[in-house]
C-alpha cells in the first residue's frame, strides 16, 4: 500500500515542524522541517491551480537553510507536482530526508524520494486535506491517491 503522512506540530511564535512519512511500495522514510504556518498555507495555492502553471510547480520544501537564510543546503521536506502528460496525468514528487549526524561540515542521513502518479482529482483532494490539516482541524492527513 503507498501512503503520504503529514502531520504538524504548532510552535507559539506561528512556526509550524511539518512531518512528513512516506510508504511506497517497499520503500519509507520520514523527515520534517520548519516552516512559517502562514507561507505554508499560501503555497497551497498552486497545488489547486487547474491546470497546473508550469513556471509556477507546486512545491512544499523545507530543512536547513544558510546562514543567510536565502538558500536551502539540505532537504528534509519535499512535495511538488508536475504534470506528466496532456491527459491530465500527474507525478507528485515526495522527498524525505532525516539528518544522523555531521561529520567534517557535512551532514549525513537517511532518506527516500518517491515520484508517484496522480490524477487532478487526487491533487485536489490533497491540497483540501492539507488545508484541513493546517487548520488544525485534524491532527494528521493520510494520503493514498496515488501509484508508484
Amino acid at each position: 500500500m503507498n501512503v503520504l503522512t503529514v502531520s504538524m506540530q504548532p510552535d507559539e511564535d506561528g512556526t509550524v515542524e511539518l512531518f512528513v512519512e512516506i510508504r511506497a511500495g517497499r520503500f519509507s522514510g520520514h523527515g520534517s522541517a520548519w516552516f512559517n504556518l502562514q507561507a505554508l498555507s499560501k503555497s497551497l495555492e498552486a497545488f489547486e491551480e487547474f491546470p497546473l502553471n508550469i513556471d509556477r510547480v507546486p512545491v512544499i520544501s523545507g530543512g536547513y537553510w544558510n546562514e543567510a537564510a536565502t538558500q536551502l543546503v539540505q532537504e528534509h521536506v519535499h512535495l511538488s507536482v508536475s504534470p506528466l502528460d496532456r491527459l491530465g496525468k500527474l507525478v507528485m514528487t515526495i522527498k524525505a530526508f532525516t539528518p544522523t549526524a555531521a561529520h567534517s561540515g557535512q551532514v549525513i542521513g537517511c532518506g527516500v524520494v518517491c515520484d508517484c502518479l496522480i490524477d487532478y482529482e487526487g491533487l485536489r483532494n490533497f491540497a483540501e486535506n492539507m488545508r484541513r490539516l493546517f487548520a488544525e482541524d485534524v491532527p494528521m492527513i493520510q494520503f493514498e491517491a496515488f501509484n508508484v
